[in-house]
């Protein structure tokens, strides 16, 4: 029950170190228990009585030193009776334990590492211990008795080694046990697991490349039955990442910023119960792969690089290729798990950074990937790894955005020769929809219509398009909001002229609404028309939103009758869907990429979010004359990253450099960061 209050797992990164999983409390409940049932008092007359190893019992002790100690700086620190480490006090905790640090991030880590490290500790030894408690007293129901293999056997529901000096002639047997346990479906004993713990020493650089191994280990990966607690176990024993010493490096290692919920090896157990949660969901993709269990390697190994510092998936990509070869993967196989490792993060940053409208961008994603197979499985491990990192990251937005994606690419690789579709024939089959929707008599309006407008909407929505715009001559601006569940299309359309969009963006960041994503066209008559996909940052319905306050204040400030930078200024912050957590501020940067599209400048912004930042960052783009094509809103750990599609006054790529440098220091400015922090 307590566990389910406070947590029932160590890897929280903001944990309750007396009454969590692994916390203080559940070290005394040991104590307790031991000295009502065994009439032991302490920790060295449980070593002495054979209930803990003399390992076992020094690492309890630092673990309980460790705690008690940072227990009591976090109480000093709150001036209040406070157990739990949330990130607000972790840097200080930090700077405490470990000295003064210049990277404050990787001083928290540090110190988070090794306070996840001693409640992975006390957390193993308390259920080693009362499962011990369990058998002696009897407290479960009798399980079955049944022989596996020599040596194995289920003993009362668990799997059992029961011969252990077998071990030394077949220490692969250490892997086997596991194996077992995911085909069972049950749990390893306790005193297997000790044994395990206590004979890792066997595993040396010929057993890790023993194929008997990784034949059963792949077999824990891909066991129908869910191998999340096999591999738990696996980890918690040590096996893991003595077979796998690349593995030790993220063990307990945290990712300090809001949206990830666990330490990163947990998060890679996590990703591979995800794959085996789509198994089912995705079933007719997953029925088509040829070797799914390369998939949950990649899964488990996807941030195997991020214990050996920045650009963890070149890194890891290059670690899982001695890790295959370590297995015996064939070459064709260490290709593609290396292949998933170094892009796992490609169609989430491309779904959410890059205009999907842009074909010469699919093309390009098609050459990347180059098949369907690899294409299913990236699509699935992009899936399992976003949902495993926390439950703000995983939305339905992303998840249409991501499968418009998937589907345009898989389109593309049913061309062998991978050819551009006919453009000109689209258009064409756009403009006959039209007509027979408007009359042939209007058709001189499809003539103000650029291409990559008649592309990126239905002939129906630009039929209506047409027709508002008609009624646009007698009004300033035109805003139509549409109700589309998941999130609310705003299509506003006025008379272009510089700034617009600034002013756009700052009215609805006035009204608390969040951009997800937009459109942006300008018609061949100067119109502009718009389209801007939001949500309520307040968790406001669409009925409960003011639409008509809204578009008052566009009027306003469109007319040049609105002071947005005061308003924004002034308006308090709302209590956002983001509230409860602090962290550390990102570093800000800005990347001008002018490879990725053939005929525009891509400006990449990665900020921490604030109100009214697209307005303050669309009127640093108009200040310089710059035109915005199309805009994409997305985010990257604890940070907002807005791309847009840009060119300059006379309609060219920004190339010079010291252009670049200029822009590049007056979007963090005006961010809200400092120049020389960023």
């Amino acid at each position: 029950e307590r566990h389910k209050r406070f947590g029932s797992h160590v890897y929280l990164l903001e944990p309750n170190i007396k009454e969590s999983r692994g916390g203080l409390r559940d070290l005394q409940a040991m104590l307790w228990a031991s000295k009502v049932l065994y009439d032991l008092g302490d920790l060295k007359s449980m070593e002495d009585s054979g209930l803990l190893s003399p390992g076992e019992r020094k690492k309890l002790d630092e673990a309980w030193d460790t705690l008690i100690q940072v227990r009591n700086q976090l109480h000093f620190l709150s001036g209040r009776k406070n157990d739990r480490l949330f990130f607000e006090y972790q840097e200080e905790l930090a700077t405490k334990n470990h000295g003064a640090n210049t990277d404050k991030r990787q001083a928290i880590e540090n110190f988070m590492r090794k306070i996840h490290g001693q409640l992975k500790t006390i957390a193993v030894a308390s259920d080693l211990f009362f499962e011990h408690v369990d058998d002696t007293l009897h407290l479960s129901p009798k399980g079955e008795d049944r022989p596996l293999e020599r040596g194995i056997e289920v003993v009362n529901g668990k799997i059992q080694i029961t011969e252990p000096d077998i071990l030394t002639s077949r220490p692969y047997y250490l892997m086997k046990i596991f194996q077992h346990a995911a085909q069972q479906g049950l749990p390893v004993h306790h005193r297997t697991k000790r044994l395990i713990t206590s004979s890792l020493s066997l595993i040396n650089k010929k057993l890790r490349s023993s194929l008997r191994m990784s034949k059963a280990f792949l077999e824990v990966l891909d066991a129908k039955n869910n191998p999340f607690p096999v591999l738990e176990a696996m980890a918690d024993t040590g096996l893991l990442a003595a077979y796998m010493p690349e593995f030790e490096k993220i063990t307990s290692l945290v990712q300090h910023d809001v949206y990830h919920s666990f330490t990163v090896d947990q998060h890679s157990l996590q990703t591979v119960q995800e794959l085996h949660v789509l198994r089912e969901q995705e079933k007719k993709i997953f029925d088509s792969l040829t070797s799914p269990r390369l998939l949950f390697l990649a899964g488990l190994l996807h941030d195997i690089g991020k214990g050996y510092g920045g650009g963890h998936a070149m890194k890891g990509a290059k670690l899982t290729e001695e890790i295959g070869k370590r297995m015996g993967l064939t070459s064709e196989d260490m290709e593609t798990l290396s292949f998933l490792v170094r892009h796992h993060l490609f169609l989430v940053d491309t779904a959410m950074r890059r205009d999907l409208e842009d074909e010469a961008l699919i093309l390009k994603c098609a050459r990347i990937i180059q098949n369907h197979e690899r294409l299913n499985m990236l699509y699935l491990l992009s899936i399992a790894d976003s949902r495993a990192t926390g439950p703000s990251v995983w939305t339905e937005w992303k998840a249409a955005l991501l499968l418009e994606l998937y589907l345009k690419i898989a389109h593309l690789l049913e061309r062998s020769d991978l050819i551009d579709p006919d453009r000109v024939k689209a258009v064409r089959w756009m403009k006959d929809q039209i007509t027979g929707l408007i009359g042939a008599e209007n058709n001189a309006l499809l003539d103000i219509m650029p291409e990559d407008y008649l592309l990126s909407f239905t002939p129906e929505a630009v039929a209506e398009h047409l027709r508002l715009r008609k009624k646009l001559d007698r009004q300033l601006f035109m805003m139509i909001p549409e109700d589309r569940q998941l999130f609310w299309s705003v299509l506003v359309m006025a008379k272009d002229r510089p700034g617009l969009l600034a002013r756009i963006f700052g009215v609805l960041a006035l009204h608390n609404l969040e951009v997800l994503a937009a459109q942006i066209f300008t018609l061949k008559d100067g119109t502009a028309l718009d389209v801007f996909e939001v949500r309520s940052s307040l968790n406001k319905t669409y009925m409960e939103q003011d639409w008509d306050a809204i578009k008052h204040d566009m009027d306003l400030a469109i007319a040049d009758r609105l002071a947005l930078s005061y308003r924004l200024a002034s308006k308090q912050s709302p209590l956002s869907r983001h509230t409860g957590k602090v962290c550390l501020t990102p570093n800000s940067e800005v990347v001008i990429d002018n490879d990725t599209s053939d005929f525009y400048t891509l400006v990449e912004v990665y900020v921490k979010d604030k109100r009214g930042l697209l307005f303050d960052i669309t009127k640093t783009l108009t200040d310089f004359g710059l035109n915005i094509f199309r805009a994409k809103i997305g985010t990257r750990a604890d940070q907002v990253v807005d791309v847009f599609y840009v060119l300059d006054r006379w309609k060219q790529k920004i190339t010079e450099p010291e252009f670049q440098e200029e822009l590049k220091k007056a979007l963090i400015y005006a961010a809200g960061c400092p120049v020389g922090m960023a």
